[in-house]
This record gives structure tokens, C-alpha cells and sequence, in this order.
């Protein structure tokens, strides 16, 4: 049960500041930033950026985001590389064994799964946290990122978030900090009260990206000059005619009807020298696009885009790139949980539970590689090596949690993220068979007694691991589960899946919970199929329906057969 409302908890916003009609009025004044955008004009804006006056450059940092085609197809990679990784909320170190540590754990599963996204220009635009991390990421580009929140009290004593995604342009950060801007015509913001609003500080690539981005557009510009001048030869007509004759005027009107530019018209005693417009060798033009296109692509990506150098270094550009995006990616995954846990979490806790501190928090990481198989290979070798292996980052390497106290040590815990099983009945009898094993020794085959074959050893483990799982009948594993499942879901934008998990928490008992559990498993491969699905949201989601289907599957071969 909460606390006694306290003081603080009369702070937490009910309705944004920025509402419909400060969008209104934003939008009715917004120019074209882009606009007879020069040097000189660039430059200022980036001395008043720096003195924190924000609005005109981060107005053309979103703008060459939107109209510039390799910052559009670069800054996008980015920021979806950053919605699409899978997020978990884990115990702190060393409060493994507090009982208070899973209570929090289970609030904030709760809690991130049920968030609402919105944004404050277009607002019946929905979406969760998926969204979230997406608008985030932009602080990549443009040094900071501002969501407002809005809480919702329920009567269950927990709280609910919607974050709305501002633009940038509305703040000012004169004194070291960011302060919102009330009015259009606003110099002086007003502080941002704790709870109210999300900040993520990132590098603000999008400075020099601007910087690339005008250098490519004044050649552009050239270019399209140059070709509009020097695409076509000029006429140039002699005759033994008088000016003004109808000779003259005959000839002069066929030539204005020949050519529209660089037309001369001279009696046959003119003697005119050419003048060379054009160039000899090549145009300066492509070379200096391409190596601005390079660099726009470098900021954000870590390396040119694969598209983009594939024609000079070949596979050599990709590869090297493949090693910087992870670094990259790998830091705003970490930027992005660090905010959450700090400006988010404690309001959460703070209020269903009365703690100051939570024992638990969010983390976004990296999609799993696809190569654990080696890595539990490595580990079993160590171990046979007599090496002592960590408990704990084993268990958040592969994405396990471990059963509490009160739980048998056989219990499920639900996976962060894997491949779907293979398709047809034989690859899902192999995924069942591993989530067995993985029950049976926390994520590793177990040691063999003396002399017994491997094989023998591995039938042992799993048929071990089968019957401990027919005596678990505690329904909260399947609630955990469709709550783990429905953040996945909400993360990648699946809508009929998140549908359909709403439904099994809704059953009310356990079988009731488990058919529709079963029924969004089994409707799963489905929907990953679908060429707009996010496959590692549905990989994730399947792996977490997987033990829970299983354990009813067996639960009721058991009842069957007694």
C-alpha cells in the first residue's frame, strides 16, 4: 500500500504546459529556417546556440533532418537504432536477495510497460515507450532532448506517465540549464520543476552536420547554376542584313524562337572572341557533395553509410562502420537508461511504495548477438578450466533473472531476448527442450557425474528440468510473463500482439490467463511474418511467452495423465 499523500506528490503535473493552443500559436509563426541559409547566417545561429539562445539553430538542425536526404537517411537510422533496443528493468547490485528490490522491480515492469508517447504538434499520435526511446535518441543531434510528463494517480496506489515530446526551439539555456519558454516572443524561460519534465543530454552531431550540410548545399546550388548557364551551347547569328530591316527582324525573331539564353545576332563585320564559361577537366561539383554526403553520414552512423562508400572501399567502409555503430549506439542506449532511472523512476517509487530510492531500474541495451550459442561454450570451458565465473553478470549476459527466496531455484525466469523457435513442429520441440535445460541450470548445461556420457548427462538435465516444471502452478509466472511480453510489444509497435496480452491479463484466473497466453504465442509467428512487424520485438516477446506456454502445456499433459 502507498504512503500518506505527501507534499512533494502535490507537485506531480496533472496537464502539460504546452498545450493545443501554445501549439496553435508555434505554428502559426514558424518560417522556413532553411531560407537563404548562408555561412554567415549559420554562423550566428551557432553563437547563439552556444550562449544558449536555442530556437533558430535547433530549428535548422530539425529542418536538414527532414529536407537534406543524407542527414534525413543517416539521423533516421540513428534514432530507430535506439527505439528498437530491447529494454529490462533489473535489480540493483547487490539487492538481489531484497524481497523490497523484486516489489520494485514489479511496479516499474508495470510502470514502462503502460507508458503513453505523444507529441505536442501532432497529438493523436500515440505510442509507448518504443516512442520514447526514438525521441530521446534525437538529443544525438541536437545536444538535448525535452519530453514534458503528465502523471495519472490510480486507485491501485501506482502511478501512470505520458511524455510529451517538445521541441527544442521552446527552451532556452542561458544559465546552464534549460528553462521553458512561455511565449513565442520569450527570452527569459521559466525553471523546470523535477518530476515535470525529461531531459537527455547527448553530443549535438547535428552542429557540424549543419555545417556539412550548407557547404553541400552552396554546391549544389552552383552546380544547378552552372548547369542551367552552360548546359546548352549558345547561337550566335551573323547576316549581311541592316538592323531593323525586315530581314534583320525576321532572322532575330527565329532565333528568339530557337534558343531562350546566350543568343547573338551581328553582321557579318562583327568579329566576336569566345569566351569559356565552362570547365576543361571535371566539376569540383560532385567531388565536394559526395565528401560532405561522407561526413553528415560519419556523425551520425560512426562511419559513411555503407551506400555511400561502397562504390570507393567496398565491403572494407562497411565493415568498419558495423564496429563504430555499436560503440555509438551502444552509448545512447546507456544515455537513455541513465535519464529514465534518475528523473523518472524515484517519482514512481516515491509514490507506490514511499521509498526515496529505487531498487530496481530500467536498461536499455543492445539487441543480443546472435552468436550466445559460443559464449556459453566459452563459459562451459572456463568452468571445466576451474574458473569462478560471476553469478550475477553471467545471469544479465543472457538476459535471466534469479528465482527469489520463496521460489523453488527451478522456476522460470523470463528471458530478455532470442530468436523465435524454427518453424514446423521439430523446431519447436528444440526450443522447448533448450527452455527446459535453461530451467534446469540458469542458462548452462550442468556438470555430468563421473563417467557418464554427455549425451546421457544432457537427458538427465532436461528430463530433470521437465518434471520440476510440472509442479509449478503459481499463476503470478504467467502474469510476469504477459507483462514482460506487453513491453516488448508496446516497444515494437505491435498492436494486435499488445491486444491480445491485454486480454490474458484481463482473464482473471490462471487458466483462463494461460489460454490467451497460448493463443498469442501461437499467433506470434504470424505476426513476425508481416513485412512491417519489429522482428526483434517479436523475437523478444516469443521468447518470453515460450516458458510460461510450456509449463502450461505440461501442467496439463500432468493433470491428463493423472
Amino acid at each position: 500500500m502507498r504512503i500518506p499523500l505527501l507534499g512533494w506528490e502535490l507537485l506531480l503535473k496533472r496537464r502539460p504546459a504546452f498545450g493545443p493552443a501554445s501549439a496553435a500559436s508555434m505554428l502559426a509563426s514558424r518560417g522556413d529556417p532553411l531560407r537563404f541559409l548562408d555561412p554567415d547566417r549559420l554562423a550566428r545561429a551557432i553563437r547563439a546556440f552556444r550562449a544558449g539562445y536555442l530556437r533558430e539553430m535547433a530549428d535548422i538542425i530539425e529542418q536538414l533532418e527532414e529536407r537534406d536526404d543524407t542527414a534525413r537517411s543517416a539521423s533516421r537510422k540513428a534514432f530507430a537504432a535506439a527505439s528498437r533496443c530491447p529494454h529490462r528493468v533489473l535489480i540493483r547490485e547487490g539487492e538481489e536477495r531484497n524481497p523490497r528490490a523484486k516489489l520494485h522491480q514489479d511496479t516499474l515492469t508495470r510502470f514502462w510497460a503502460t507508458v503513453e508517447v505523444r507529441d505536442a504538434f501532432a497529438r493523436n499520435s500515440r505510442g509507448g515507450i518504443r516512442a520514447l526511446k526514438r525521441g530521446m535518441a534525437t538529443a544525438l543531434s541536437r545536444y538535448w532532448s525535452v519530453h514534458e510528463v503528465t502523471w495519472t494517480p490510480l486507485s491501485t496506489g501506482e502511478l501512470r506517465a505520458t511524455f510529451w515530446r517538445m521541441p527544442l526551439s521552446r527552451f532556452e539555456c542561458r544559465t546552464g540549464a534549460l528553462r521553458y519558454l512561455e511565449g513565442d516572443g520569450s527570452i527569459d524561460g521559466r525553471p523546470l520543476e523535477p518530476g515535470g519534465w525529461l531531459i537527455a543530454q547527448g553530443d549535438g552531431v547535428g552542429v557540424a552536420a549543419a555545417v556539412a550540410a550548407t557547404s553541400k548545399r552552396l554546391s549544389l546550388q552552383d552546380w544547378l547554376l552552372y548547369s542551367e548557364r552552360c548546359g546548352q551551347p549558345g547561337v550566335h547569328a551573323r547576316t549581311d542584313a541592316a538592323p531593323g530591316t525586315p530581314e534583320w527582324d525576321s532572322l532575330l525573331l527565329d532565333l528568339n524562337g530557337l534558343t531562350r539564353d546566350w543568343k547573338l545576332l551581328t553582321d557579318k563585320g562583327v568579329e566576336l572572341t569566345p569566351v569559356q564559361l565552362g570547365t576543361a577537366g571535371t566539376l569540383p561539383y560532385p567531388e565536394l557533395i559526395a565528401r560532405m554526403d561522407r561526413a553528415i553520414a560519419a556523425l551520425y552512423r560512426g562511419a559513411d553509410l555503407s551506400t555511400v562508400s561502397g562504390g570507393e572501399g567496398g565491403d572494407v567502409g562497411a565493415s568498419l562502420q558495423g564496429d563504430e555503430i555499436v560503440i555509438l549506439d551502444s552509448d545512447t542506449c546507456e544515455m537513455i537508461s541513465e535519464a529514465l532511472r534518475r528523473q523518472v523512476e524515484p517519482f514512481v517509487i516515491r509514490w507506490a511504495h514511499g521509498d526515496d530510492e529505487p531498487l530496481a531500474g530500467i536498461s536499455v541495451s543492445l539487441p543480443e548477438r546472435p552468436f550466445t550459442a559460443l559464449d556459453l561454450q566459452a563459459d562451459e570451458t572456463l568452468l571445466r578450466l576451474g574458473a569462478r565465473l560471476s553469478k550475477r553478470q553471467a545471469l544479465q549476459r543472457y538476459g535471466r533473472s534469479e528465482a527469489a527466496d520463496d521460489e523453488p531455484h527451478d522456476a522460470l525466469s523470463a528471458p530478455n531476448a532470442a530468436m523465435l523457435p524454427a518453424s514446423g513442429p521439430e523446431g519447436v520441440a528444440n526450443a522447448l527442450h533448450s527452455a527446459q535445460d535453461r530451467r534446469a541450470g540458469g542458462g548452462r548445461t550442468e556438470a555430468a557425474p563421473a563417467g557418464a556420457p554427455p549425451e546421457n548427462a544432457k537427458k538427465t538435465a532436461s528430463a530433470g528440468a521437465a518434471s520440476a516444471a510440472l509442479d509449478q502452478t503459481d499463476d503470478a509466472i504467467y502474469e510476469a510473463a504477459a507483462l514482460e511480453a506487453l513491453g516488448a510489444a508496446r516497444s515494437g509497435g505491435l498492436e494486435r500482439l499488445t491486444d491480445m496480452l491485454l486480454e490474458a491479463l484481463d482473464a482473471g484466473d490462471e487458466a483462463g490467463m494461460l489460454a490467451k497466453l497460448q493463443a498469442a504465442y501461437d499467433a506470434l509467428p504470424g505476426m513476425a511474418e508481416d513485412p512491417e512487424a519489429d522482428r526483434a520485438a517479436a523475437d523478444l516477446a516469443g521468447r518470453i511467452l515460450l516458458g510460461a506456454v510450456q509449463q502450461g502445456r505440461e501442467q496439463s499433459a500432468k493433470g491428463t495423465s493423472e
